[in-house]
Parts: structure tokens; C-alpha cells; sequence
């Protein structure tokens, strides 16, 4: 606007200008102008143009023009309005243009228009810099100032100038180039105006010093750095502030449109905290309080007073009540606790159901998983003590004591060691070791065939710890009933039973899914396979129980079973002192043999002297004649085969002549009568004897004739 001004001033200018007065110029045009022809004053008379009558434009006589004003202050001065203008409108310095307007909005705009059906045609407002002169310009150099635009302000007294927009030469000017950059600076007067905000020329804005950056290459945004880092899409520098998210009530949270995953914030009402979306649903991460610190969705959801737990994992100490010093890591993990206090479970499900048993540790998925109240128990691999609610006990291994309930003190070091429900002080250690009774150890499983060590097992004999001390122990007598065999074990049997002991074989988990006992291992087949063929040499424990019965006798050396599930078993090193004692007796009667035979020798040799004198006397010697008796009497054979085979087995026997009633009874090791055959007629026979129903064991049997017992004889049975 500015220089369509000035070109249609120019041009009236010369129209009505001229050197000579005596020339005359027409209104609608002069032929008789030259390049010298002027319009205008030559005294010190400011050059005025009026219409109207009314003053339009005036030039004074240095030469600055007024529109609109008949003081102009500088060499172009347009005033659309108001009063006249006091110096200090106007900047220090010789600016090119000033207007003033007053009273009403508008009056002092300033309007660039233009119409085009160019697409690039617009108004333009250039602002152009050089170093050198206007008629030799020079290159600018970096953070040269192009231009500004400044705002002012009068504070009563004088103008303040409180915000620019300044262009800068951003960088080092080259041909065809010159990088450019905006900066925005506000404040309340020049001397405390800041930059608040820049526009590098490769893009990157900077907001209060780099308080807010955003990198032009990636859209990364740098709060308090200008370096954000190259993973991040937002990077946020401080050692004095956090972040805050929006804060909101429940229901203002869930009237929330569709919300995006990801979408946090924190409610503060119901269950305070912070929430994200997921899927379009809202989800709760709980993080802390002053005392207890919470990562996980409804993890620590009910806390009403315990102190220092830790949970991370969702619904993790999601019942927790009062409980202190708690916890939990792993989804579910001590889910139902409420007032146990001290426990530690790391793993999914681990100490699932726990709600008030103290001092616990689970370390492993599905580990204590069914404790609700026991205490003091230490369970660390996948599902060990799962099933166990009893107090003190110790597992260490995948499975390890998973199947055992009701146990207390019980340690199982081993993958897949077990014991009995119930049970109390057991000790399993090695695979798949299993304790069938209270108060006992077993070491591995039935495929182990050596346990050993450097020195042999030494067992507490200390005189000062026995009472009732007694000298009764049998010697020949027991020992001459025991019935030393040879025999192979049935490991599948064995197998079996123990399967039985500690269930199915598979659980339910928490989560709905089976916990199944792993299959075993081709090598623990084998050794199972050629462990059942080796030759054993031993006693069976059923038979030395019953011997120790007969006399009378409390044997150590049976290990009786303790329920139902345990089995018999024997203490070989506790047949020593009956041996000891054998030993001491047959020396006795040797002794007592060795007394009887010296004085019988003294009286054979007596009786032969009187004998060499009575000979001498008759000359002769006596015969003597001895008569054999022949006694028939009743008989019955070893079974065959033994064991019985498919339930099976033959019996031969024979019953004497002129026999009014015979049977074979067979009894159990504790004498109980399991079954009794008639049978008929006399002479040798052999009998079939089915033994199905029979338990595996030892049983005798007994031929009755007469309703005397003749002759006893022992059947192994194996398990059916």
C-alpha cells in the first residue's frame, strides 16, 4: 500500500510541478512538461493538496508527507483518526512510515488485499536484509536479524516494548541458501523480554528454552532436553518434577467415549488410583500408598490397614485386609490372603488360596498353591507342596510334596517326592522318593538299586539315654524260626501301591488347567526292568514279625507299617544282637556239651575196664538186637509253584489210613484264618488251591488230621 502511496504522489507531483511560474498547466493534461517541470513551494511554505476545501495531504518543507495530517513526523505519515499524535508515538530513529487512528476498532489497520485466479497471487509483506549498502549489498551472516515485529505499549509515562517476532539467519549463509529461523519473545518491557519461542530452519520448535522441544526428523518431543533419545517419543528431563496425569471422578471416567488403548489416568473416588485402557475397557494400576507399594490390575484392592507389602502382578494381594509385611509377585499370586502376614509367593498361582497362614515362602508357579492356613512351610519349583495345608515343611523341586495334604514337618528335596496325607515328620529325598508313614525317611525311588556313603550308618547307643534295660533278648530260638530266601522284586507292584499313596496322578490347577506327573524317563524304565531281575537274599517281614510274636518278642528289626498305605519293612542291623545272642548261647551249650562228654569219656573208659574184666571172666560177649519200628504218619509238601502263578498253585499231601477227618487251613501272618478245604479220603493226593482274593504276603498252611495239626508250611503270595 506504502508504494502504491508513494507512485501515485510522484506522479501528481510532476503533473502540477513546473520551474517556471509563467507556465500554465491544464487540468486535463500538459503537453509542454519537461524533465525539469516541478510543482511546489520555493520559500519555506509547506506544499499542500485540498478537496473538498478540506486539507488532504501536505508536504513540509523537509520533505516529509502527511495523509491526513498537516504535521507529518516522518517522511510518510498517515493518520485515519483522533488527535494529533504526541512525539512519543513515533520510535527514535527515521522510520519510513507511521500511522495513527483513534476511537474505534479499525481505524488504525493496516489491509493488504488482493484477488487473483493465480494460486500463488496473495499479499505479501517483505521484510529484506543485507549487510554492505542499498546499492552494494552484502551476504548476511549467522544470527544476523532479518526483521522484527515489534509491539508497544504505553505504560503512562512512556512506551514499553513487551513481544517481538524476530527472524534470524539460522545457521551459515551460502549460495542459493540462507537457513532461516522465528523466534517469539515476549515479556513486559525490552529489558526483561525472553524467548519463548523458536523455529529452527530444519523445523524443530523449541518452547522456553528448550522446556518443550519437538525434533522436526522423527516428531519426538523433548520436555526439559533438546536431546531427546532416539527411542523415545517423549522424553521428559527433571530433578524437581513428576508427571500428572488427568485426574477425574469414577463416573466422569466412564463417560469417556470409546477410549483409546493405553489411555491413563487417575480416579479419585471408589477404588482411587491409576487406570488404563485396554480394549476399551478400563483396567486399574495400582501403583502405591505411603506404606505398601502395588503394580497390577486389582492387586492390593482391599487394603484397610496392613503395612509394608509389596505386590506386582494382577489380583495379586487382591484380598489383603490387615496382613503386614506380605509378598507377591506373579499373577494371582497370595490372591486370597487377608490377614496373613509375612509370607512371600513368586509365581503365578503361587499361595493362591492363602488367606491367614503366616512365615510362608513359595517361589515358583502353582507353589503352595491349596495353603490356606499353615505356617512356616518353604515351597520352591513348579507346584511343589500344591495340595499341602500343614505346618513347617520344606520342598524343594518340580512337584516336590504337590500331592501330600495334611503333612506337617515334612522336608521333600526332589523332583516328585511325596508322602501320605496326614502325615508328620517325613523326609523324602531323591526322585520320586515317597514316604508312606509319619515319622520316617526314604532316599530315591524303586529303581535305585545302591545307597551308600564312605562310613557305615551309625544309629544313637548312647548308655546314658536307655532305661529299662533287660537281658531278654531270644537267640537260637528266634533265629532258628526265621526262613532265610532268595526272591525278586515286584517293582510294578511296588509302583502301584506307591501310585496310591499319592493319588492319580494329575490335578486340577487354579486356573482351571491339569498338573500332570511327568512320564518316565526311558533310562528309569530300564533301570526299573533290570532291578525287577536281580536274585535278593533276605527275609520276608511278615514271617520274622510273626516269629518275634511266638516268642513273645518286641523285634526293632520289623518296621511295621503305620497305616494303611505303609509297608512292612526290615532293619538288617537289627538281627545282629539276636545273632550275637545265638552266638553266646550255642557257645553255652558247647561248653556245657564239651563238660558232659569229658565225664562221660571218664565213664566209658570205666565201663570199658569193667567190661575188659567181666569179658575175661565169661569169655564171651551178648548180642543185642534191636527192632525197627515203622511209623506212618501224616505228611503235606511244599507248594508248587511258589508263588502262585495266575491265582494257582498245587498242594501234594498224605493222610494216613483209617484218618476219620482231614483239612488244610491256611492262615495269614497274623494267624488269622483266611481259608479252610475239607479233605477226603487217605493216601497221598494233591490239592489245587486258587488264591484269588488273597492280598500280596506270606501266609502258612496247615494239614489237620484228626483235628491235629501234623505238619505247617509257608506260601508267598504275590500281589494280584
Amino acid at each position: 500500500m506504502i508504494k502504491n502511496v508513494l507512485q501515485v504522489l510522484t506522479a501528481f507531483l510532476f503533473l502540477i510541478a513546473g520551474t517556471e511560474s509563467k507556465a500554465q498547466w491544464n487540468l486535463t493534461g500538459n503537453s509542454n512538461a519537461t524533465t525539469t517541470s516541478v510543482l511546489g513551494t520555493a520559500n519555506a511554505i509547506p506544499l499542500s493538496l485540498i478537496t473538498k476545501n478540506t486539507k488532504r495531504l501536505v508536504i513540509d518543507t523537509l520533505g516529509r508527507i502527511g495523509i491526513g495530517t498537516s504535521t507529518p513526523a516522518n517522511i510518510l505519515t498517515v493518520k485515519g483518526t483522533g488527535s494529533t499524535p504526541a512525539a512519543s508515538w513515533v520510535s527514535a530513529g527515521a522510520p519510513l512510515f507511521v500511522g495513527f487512528g483513534e476511537t474505534t476498532v479499525g481505524n488504525a489497520d493496516f489491509i493488504l488485499s488482493m484477488a487473483s485466479a493465480a494460486a500463488n497471487a496473495r499479499p505479501v509483506f517483505v521484510g529484506r536484509r543485507s549487510r554492505g549498502t542499498l546499492a552494494v549489498p552484502g551476504a548476511v551472516a549467522a544470527n544476523d536479524q532479518i526483521m522484527s515485529f515489534l509491539a508497544s505499549a504505553y505504560d503512562g509515562s512512556i512506551f514499553q516494548n513487551p513481544a517481538t517476532i524476530d527472524f534470524f539467519v539460522d545457521g551459515t549463509p551460502s549460495a542459493g541458501s540462507v537457513p532461516g529461523r522465528i523466534s517469539f519473545v515476549t515479556g513486559s518491557n525490552s529489558g526483561n523480554r525472553a524467548e519463548r519461542l523458536k523455529i529452527g530452519s530444519t523445523g524443530n520448535i523449541s518452547i522456553n528454552n528448550n522446556q518443550l522441544y519437538v525434533q522436526q526428523t522423527d516428531g519426538a518431543v523433548g520436555i526439559g532436553t533438546a536431546s531427546p533419545v532416539a527411542s523415545a517419543l517423549i522424553d521428559m528431563t527433571s530433578t524437581t518434577k513428576g508427571l500428572l496425569v488427568p485426574r477425574m471422578t469414577k463416573s466422569q471416567k466412564n463417560t469417556i467415549a470409546s477410549p483409546a488403548t493405553g489411555l491413563l489416568l487417575y480416579q479419585t473416588d471408589d477404588i482411587r488410583g491409576f487406570y488404563y485402557s485396554y480394549g476399551g475397557a478400563w483396567k486399574p494400576l495400582k501403583v502405591v500408598d505411603s506404606v505398601n507399594s502395588f503394580l497390577g490390575y486389582r492387586s492390593g484392592d482391599l487394603i484397610a490397614g496392613g503395612i509394608f507389602n509389596t505386590a506386582i502382578g494382577n489380583y495379586t494381594l487382591q484380598s489383603l485386609t490387615t496382613g503386614d509385611k506380605n509378598t507377591a509377585a506373579g499373577h494371582n499370586s497370595l490372591v486370597s490372603n487377608t490377614v496373613g502376614i509375612e509370607n512371600a509367593a513368586f509365581g503365578a498361582d503361587a499361595m493362591n488360596v492363602n488367606d491367614s497362614g503366616n512365615y510362608n515362602a513359595a517361589l515358583g508357579n502353582s507353589s503352595l498353591t491349596s495353603n490356606r492356613n499353615g505356617n512356616y512351610n518353604t515351597g520352591i519349583g513348579f507346584s511343589s507342596l500344591y495340595f499341602q495345608s500343614g505346618d513347617n515343611n520344606s520342598a524343594l523341586g518340580f512337584s516336590a510334596g504337590d500331592y501330600t495334604t495334611g503333612t506337617a514337618e515334612g522336608t521333600f528335596l526332589g523332583t516328585l517326592t511325596q508322602a501320605g496325607a496326614d502325615l508328620s515328620n517325613v523326609t523324602a529325598v531323591g526322585f520320586n522318593a515317597i514316604v508312606p508313614g509319619s515319622n520316617s525317611v526314604r532316599i530315591g525311588n524303586t529303581a535305585v538299586t545302591s545307597i551308600g556313603g564312605q562310613v557305615g550308618w551309625s544309629s544313637f547307643s548312647d548308655g546314658r539315654f536307655k532305661n529299662n534295660v533287660k537281658e531278654n533278648v531270644p537267640g537260637l530260638e528266634f533265629i532258628s524260626k526265621l526262613r532265610p530266601v532268595t526272591y525278586n522284586l515286584n517293582i510294578k507292584g511296588m509302583d502301584n501301591a506307591f501310585e496310591a499313596i499319592t493319588g492319580t496322578g494329575k490335578s486340577t490347577l487354579a486356573n482351571g488347567s491339569k498338573h500332570e506327573k511327568p512320564l518316565p524317563s526311558a533310562t528309569e524304565i530300564k533301570a526299573k526292568e533290570e532291578k525287577a531281575k536281580i536274585i535278593y537274599t533276605g527275609f520276608i517281614a511278615q514271617e520274622v514279625d510273626q516269629a518275634a510274636k511266638d516268642l513273645n518278642y518286641e523285634f526293632s528289626g520289623v518296621d511295621k507299617p503305620k497305616n494303611k498305605n505303609d509297608f512292612f519293612g526290615l532293619r538288617y542291623s537289627e538281627f545282629v544282637v539276636p545273632l550275637v545272642k545265638s552266638v553266646q548261647e550255642l557257645n553255652q551249650q558247647n561248653e556245657a556239651k564239651d563238660a558232659t562228654i569229658q565225664e562221660q569219656n571218664k565213664k566209658i573208659t570205666n565201663l570199658e575196664e569193667r567190661l575188659s574184666k567181666l569179658e575175661a571172666m565169661i569169655g564171651g560177649s551178648n548180642a543185642k538186637t534191636m527192632q525197627n519200628v515203622e511209623l506212618t504218619s501224616a505228611s503235606i509238601e511244599q507248594n508248587v509253584p511258589n508263588p502262585p502263578v495266575n491265582n494257582n498253585t498245587k498242594i501234594s499231601y498224605n493222610i494216613p489210613n483209617g484218618s476219620t477227618k482231614a483239612e488244610l487251613v491256611i492262615t495269614d501272618v497274623y494267624g488269622k484264618k483266611v481259608k479252610e478245604i475239607n479233605l477226603s479220603g487217605t493216601g497221598k493226593s494233591t490239592l489245587n488251591v486258587n488264591t484269588t482274593g488273597l492280598s500280596a504276603g506270606t501266609y502258612s498252611y496247615t494239614l489237620f488230621v484228626n483235628g491235629k495239626a501234623t505238619e505247617t508250611k509257608k506260601m508267598v503270595v504275590a500281589g494280584n
